[in-house]
C-alpha cells in the first residue's frame, strides 16, 4: 500500500508498505521536498527545425544504406548523430 500526507509546513510525506513473499511486512517513509529536481532545458530547435534536420540526415547519410525491399516495415531512429536501427 502507498500513502501520501502533507507535513505542517507543506512537505510531502509518502509512506510505502510492503509484503515479502514470506510474509515479512516492512514499511519505507520518505520526504519528497528532499528530493533534488533537475531543471528542465527548452528544446534547442523547434519541432519544425527537428524536422528538416532530421529529413536531411536521412536523405544524406541513411538513405543509401537502405535497402527497400528488406528494410520495408522497419524502424530507423536518428540519434546524437549515431544511425541505429530497431528490428
Amino acid at each position: 500500500m502507498i500513502s501520501g500526507l502533507f507535513g505542517d509546513n507543506g512537505e510531502l510525506f509518502f509512506e510505502i508498505q510492503l509484503v515479502g513473499k514470506s510474509g515479512v511486512e516492512f514499511s519505507i517513509s520518505f520526504d519528497l521536498s528532499e528530493i533534488k529536481t533537475m531543471t528542465v532545458r527548452q528544446p534547442r530547435y523547434s519541432k519544425e527545425e527537428f524536422a528538416q534536420r532530421g529529413d536531411e540526415i536521412y536523405q544524406s547519410q541513411v538513405r543509401q544504406q537502405i535497402d527497400e525491399e528488406i528494410d520495408r516495415g522497419r524502424i530507423v531512429a536518428i540519434t546524437s548523430g549515431r544511425l541505429r536501427q530497431r528490428y
